[in-house]
């Protein structure tokens, strides 16, 4: 929970400074935890 709060907070403190390129690999980045996370708990899809 930590790691995602931590993601969140940098996707929004890029948005908000109007930096369209941050904000985009935060979400990348924050993207690549939830399904590496998914995998880990369920298994490869």
């Amino acid at each position: 929970m930590a790691l995602s709060a931590q993601e969140h907070e940098r996707i929004a403190d890029a948005i908000f400074a109007m930096d369209e390129t941050r904000a985009m690999a935060a979400m990348r980045g924050h993207l690549d935890t939830l399904r590496n996370d998914s995998v880990r708990t369920y298994g490869p899809f």
